[in-house]
């Protein structure tokens, strides 16, 4: 599963995806601006439809609660506004907390964050995000930040990337919109919300997946392998 976390006003790691509350819940004004107890007050679940109203902007550590140690948990850490805070430290402290080391990866566009985790805590897997058109500049980046994995659009992955990526043995995570991954969002998100509030099973058949909590999933990661499928590529 991949999900962003950001800090509030009193440093708690809270999971969202924008920078402001505006969109995805009730309120308005900028997570960072915010204490967690008035996070916690807004709607986070009115806006994707009635069957979800009341539900609570989620803490980082309860998603380790209801599927740490479950699933891989792709953590992107979403700092951009402020990209020499204390959030890197402090999910690698949480991580550590939950014992979920092994089963964590920290992901950012930012890779100042990727040096800090490779500083604090080496064993914890780290992906460089890469936007759109970026493929120029990936070379020199990867260079300077260290990362286990390359995150890039879909569109930008090449034979010749992937063949880079093997030889320096790094792997290859890329985001891709799938209409039918969206279209399943409300079953998803109604299977998972039991979880997060102590109940209900994980989802079978090989379906563990966590959408983005209370909003909409703009990206399935898919391994190499599996892009390299649908491309006809062999690697």
């Amino acid at each position: 599963i991949e999900l962003d976390v950001m800090l509030s006003r009193d440093k708690e790691l809270v999971v969202i995806h924008d920078s402001t509350v505006d969109r995805t819940t009730n309120g308005t004004g900028k997570v960072a601006e915010m204490p967690l107890a008035a996070l916690r007050e807004l709607d986070a679940g009115v806006w994707f439809g009635d069957a979800f109203r009341g539900e609570k902007l989620p803490t980082l550590a309860e998603v380790y609660e209801a599927v740490g140690g479950k699933m891989r948990i792709n953590v992107e850490l979403k700092n951009y506004a402020h990209p020499l805070d204390d959030l890197t430290r402090r999910v690698i402290a949480l991580t550590e907390r939950f014992h979920l080391e092994n089963s964590v990866l920290l992901s950012s566009f930012n890779p100042i964050n990727l040096s800090k985790a490779r500083r604090q805590k080496p064993e914890i897997s780290l992906g460089l995000l890469a936007a759109p058109g970026s493929k120029a500049m990936l070379g020199a980046v990867g260079r300077l930040f260290p990362y286990d994995a390359l995150h890039p659009y879909y569109e930008d992955v090449t034979p010749e990337m992937l063949a880079r990526l093997r030889a320096r043995g790094k792997a290859l995570n890329t985001a891709i919109l799938i209409g039918a991954v969206l279209g399943a969002l409300p079953m998803l998100i109604a299977a998972i919300l039991p979880l997060l509030r102590g109940s209900g099973p994980l989802l079978t058949g090989g379906m563990n997946l966590l959408p983005l909590i209370w909003r909409v999933v703009y990206a399935v990661l898919v391994s190499s392998s599996a892009y390299a499928q649908a491309r006809g590529l062999k690697i």
